[in-house]
């Protein structure tokens, strides 16, 4: 955005005017998902800088500034024939409902057998909670436990970045399967 017209205007000139102009400049490169993204980011600086250097525009730039419309719901469902594509943070994902960095941070520590649990200690809303696991997530687990060793083992040793290109780059396009996102498996779980 360092190249952008109204970043070089002092900020307490900044207008409703100026960030019009951004959306529909921006409109013309990414998607409108991405322009909302971009003005949201916007909207942290200018709360930041009213926060802790207490300068604001004479009047918010945001107010009567129009979005991008946008319909980013996702409402795909995975089908039965795409499941023997998927890999075991596939099938716990679809068994626990669970995020793929949730997924990806558990250990075999976390794994209580007895209670039929995982236990995430820290989800998106910054708190530990327990999830429940079906026999089929069981027995996922229990071959990758026993193929991790150690309790601070993950069970999935991959990094998010190694799943995504693996799955996203090299299954999916082998499979034929399209408009997917790991996030659908959280729906469809």
């Amino acid at each position: 955005m360092r190249d952008e017209p109204f970043v070089d205007k002092k900020l307490a000139a900044l207008a409703t005017v100026d960030l019009q102009d951004f959306i529909a400049d921006r409109l013309a490169d990414v998607a409108p998902a991405t322009v909302d993204r971009d003005l949201d980011l916007i909207s942290q600086v200018l709360r930041y800088a009213d926060d802790v250097w207490k300068i604001v525009p004479v009047e918010s730039p945001f107010k009567g500034l129009r979005r991008p419309r946008y319909c980013n719901e996702r409402d795909r469902r995975l089908s039965a024939d795409e499941n023997p594509y998927v890999e075991p943070a596939i099938v716990l994902a679809l068994e626990t409902a669970m995020r793929r960095g949730e997924l990806l941070s558990l250990t075999v520590a976390d794994i209580d057998v007895e209670r039929r649990a995982a236990r995430l200690r820290e989800i998106k809303n910054g708190r530990p909670c327990r999830v429940p696991l079906t026999t089929h997530a069981q027995q996922v687990i229990a071959a990758l436990a026993a193929e991790a060793g150690t309790a601070d083992s993950h069970l999935l040793p991959l990094t998010a970045n190694a799943l995504k290109i693996a799955f996203f780059r090299r299954v999916l396009p082998a499979s034929g399967v399209a408009d997917f996102h790991f996030h659908v498996l959280r729906h469809e779980g």
